[in-house]
């Protein structure tokens, strides 16, 4: 459904002439806009297939205001691979332009959202930009009501501490984490409370020394998600993340990669396999856990989880991780020469950026 979709908006393209909106068909394309919203949750690929197709009706119905949402919603797909991420900049701009002549709080509510996961995700990330972004976005919640408010106040305090994180303000993250772990436990919304433990959150808790915290995190975000019953989704990649990053905090490689060959499983069942960014995100982790592993052992189970590791760089994996794993596994072989002479090349690249 995926594929046929974005070959449909494809072939059709971005362009539209705009009309005053048909009752009827608003209605349709709220119900599809809405349903992609609740099920980007849990299941990014089907909620994609609803995303291009509701882009695809708002063009062909010359909404404006629903194509501004849709298009809002495409530069998620985009960040998270589905279709090409340098066309992004041209979606921002689309957006910006149809929203200085349609009155359409959602798409901006909606925009600020995107655009900073763009920021955060996407090839050339800028942290400060994003939780600008953010910032916004939620004090637009705080203004007036939206469909769906409490989700995407959860969805956009998760980002917040995401990008915090990715600032090193640990401290400040690790005071906050416990009670946003209550609110969300308090309104029952136990698909965020595995985001907010994830190795972002759990990196903030073990930078402060509170490991138990960390623990406890992680097991009362497991329980829940768990009690749900679902299949494979971001939130399974999200408590991965923080099951690993926790293991390896503590000195337990077998816990992480025990953990890593139970998930990969599971993946391999799930449609989220078909999300490059996922994949990536996943590949990433099994190859992390895999080399820490290594380390600790030895003969044939270490040249075995060496193999793997190669296997995951040679696939689809976050190219943000893939040098250091590189570096990492070419220390580990003994192969120190290939170990530091791409680094140094990368490191002086960035300096001769630096320097203009």
């Amino acid at each position: 459904a995926l594929r046929f979709e974005r070959a449909r908006l494809r072939l059709r393209g971005l362009n539209f002439h705009e009309r005053a909106p048909d009752p009827t068909t608003t209605h349709r394309l709220d119900v599809l806009n809405n349903s992609g919203v609740a099920l980007g949750r849990l299941d990014s690929v089907r909620a994609s297939a609803l995303i291009a197709r509701h882009l695809r009706l708002a063009l062909e119905a010359g909404d404006a205001a629903h194509v501004a949402s849709g298009l809002t919603d495409e530069i998620w797909n985009r960040t998270l691979g589905i279709g090409d991420v340098a066309e992004v900049p041209d979606l921002i701009a689309r957006v910006e332009a149809l929203l200085l002549r349609t009155d359409a709080p959602v798409a901006r509510l909606g925009l600020h959202f995107m655009r900073g996961y763009y920021y955060l995700n996407g090839p050339k990330p800028d942290h400060d930009a994003a939780l600008l972004d953010v910032d916004r976005y939620l004090a637009l919640l705080s203004e007036q009501h939206y469909p769906y408010a409490s989700y995407r106040r959860s969805m956009g305090e998760r980002s917040r501490v995401v990008i915090r994180v990715m600032l090193g303000r640990f401290s400040e993250v690790a005071r906050e984490l416990p009670g946003l772990f209550d609110a969300a436990l308090g309104r029952g919304d136990f698909a965020v409370l595995p985001l907010l433990a994830d190795a972002n959150g759990v990196m903030a808790l073990v930078a402060v020394g509170a490991l138990d915290e960390a623990q406890r995190a992680q097991a009362r975000a497991s329980a829940a998600w768990s009690s749900c019953r679902n299949a494979y989704a971001w939130q399974d990649l999200s408590l991965l993340q923080g099951a690993i990053h926790l293991a390896l905090a503590r000195g337990e490689p077998r816990a992480a990669w025990d953990r890593v060959q139970q998930d990969l499983l599971r993946f391999a069942d799930s449609p989220m396999r078909s999300s490059p960014l996922v994949a990536r995100a996943v590949n990433a982790g099994a190859a992390q856990a895999a080399l820490a592993m290594a380390i600790k052992c030895a003969g044939s189970e270490r040249a075995e989880l060496l193999r793997f590791v190669r296997g995951q760089l040679r696939g689809h994996i976050d190219p943000r991780m893939a040098a250091s794993l590189s570096v990492e596994l070419c220390a580990i072989e003994g192969r120190h020469e290939h170990a530091v002479a791409p680094h140094a090349v990368r490191m002086s690249r960035r300096a001769q950026q630096a320097g203009g």
